[in-house]
């Protein structure tokens, strides 16, 4: 859903609603969220993050989860520590909320 707030030019935002296809807005779960965040702080990334940046690596790691070839869940050079310590890495839930383009209410600028 903001992700489409970011949609400022008019005729972008007219030619995405001309789409002959319903188009589906998903939600990441809190918990996917809190996961990215958590992930972005380790690596340095967060402060450079907006919370529509985190929220849509949030939905592609729930949708990567899904997936047979998930995306890493964990920044390489973590993974390379917690290799050496012997952890093991952990999923998030996959619950998606979902909503369509209607739903969402969009104002140009």
């Amino acid at each position: 859903q903001r992700v489409l707030r970011e949609i400022r030019d008019k005729r972008a935002r007219e030619k995405l609603k001309s789409l002959p296809f319903a188009l589906k807005i998903m939600m990441p779960t809190e918990q996917s969220i809190k996961h990215v965040k958590e992930i972005a702080k380790k690596n340095g990334d967060f402060k450079a993050l907006s919370s529509t940046d985190l929220e849509l690596l949030a939905l592609t790691y729930e949708l990567s989860t899904n997936d047979a070839t998930p995306i890493s869940q964990t920044p390489p050079d973590i993974i390379s520590s917690m290799a050496d310590e012997g952890n093991d890495e952990t999923d998030a839930s996959s619950d998606v909320g979902e909503q369509t383009l209607s739903d969402c209410s969009t104002s140009d600028t």
